[in-house]
């Protein structure tokens, strides 16, 4: 069996023309030749879950599947695998999709997003799609940023005005929503699948204070499509369209019928 030897440049320049288009066809193949550029001091040790993670992940993308549930234990690469190389991948072949990210932590939001930003304008990502589509100037930063083919990436919060946002791909966690209850901040998930005996933080309108309130009944709803409000002061919700808001002057709307400007009312 002949060694495999690369020694002239002709011969490099081919390996890499396979690895792009391996890379192009393959997520997990993706996510293996990106690691160096995301996590240049740490060792990517491939393990069977990063190939079901990259599976499910492609079926989304290739229409076969539309909704995923990804449990597994932290620090077994799932932000990196979901928010940082998923999105950068498939802009590859469809620039034009809008990515919608929430995570219960603004902070770990926008590393996630600023580590996809990061990937996509590295050498080894332009070197290889830079022709594919670009980052506007206008629109370029950790919290939101877009490409020419009007496709963006958007994190959980940014330090702007109200708006309800959108996206071909929403990445969120609505089950583990944290909900302050009167035994402390609880996830939503947790408090309905076991029905616990706790009072919710809500807020007496007639008597403009915060107050806790009794559970009156617990439902989980169908899967169905999820907005993200975005608050000026950094907090942000995940809700479905038609979940309904107290607004200042104009009292309970849907989310979906939100407005830029829109007073909301946030619990400190």
């Amino acid at each position: 069996m002949e060694e495999l030897s690369i020694t002239k440049s002709g011969e490099i320049y081919e390996l890499e023309a396979i690895n792009t288009v391996l890379a192009e066809k393959s997520l997990a193949h993706f996510v293996k030749q990106a690691w160096e550029q995301v996590e240049p001091e740490t060792q990517l040790i491939w393990g069977w879950h990063l190939d079901a993670i990259c599976d499910h992940l492609q079926a989304i993308s290739a229409g076969q599947i539309s909704r995923l549930i990804i449990n597994v234990p932290p620090r077994h690469t799932k932000s990196l695998s979901v928010s940082v190389m998923w999105p950068c991948w498939e802009w590859i072949s469809r620039p034009g999709i809008k990515w919608l990210f929430s995570s219960y932590a603004h902070d770990l939001s926008l590393r996630d997003s600023a580590k996809c930003r990061r990937l996509i304008l590295s050498d080894w990502y332009q070197g290889r799609w830079g022709d594919r589509f670009s980052i506007t100037s206008d629109q370029n930063q950790k919290v939101r940023f877009e490409n020419n083919h009007a496709g963006y990436r958007l994190a959980s919060s940014v330090r702007g005005q109200n708006t309800g946002e959108g996206g071909d791909r929403i990445v969120c966690l609505p089950y583990d929503t944290l909900v302050v209850t009167s035994c402390g901040d609880i996830e939503i998930g947790d408090i309905v699948d076991n029905r616990l005996d706790v009072s919710v933080l809500s807020f007496n309108h007639e008597l403009g204070v915060e107050e806790y309130a009794e559970i009156e009944e617990y439902k989980k709803n169908p899967a169905r499509d999820l907005l993200e409000i975005e608050l000026e002061d950094g907090s942000t919700l995940t809700c479905t369209e038609d979940h309904e808001i107290y607004v200042d002057g104009k009292g309970y709307v849907r989310a979906i019928d939100l407005e830029i400007d829109d007073g909301v009312f946030v619990q400190d």
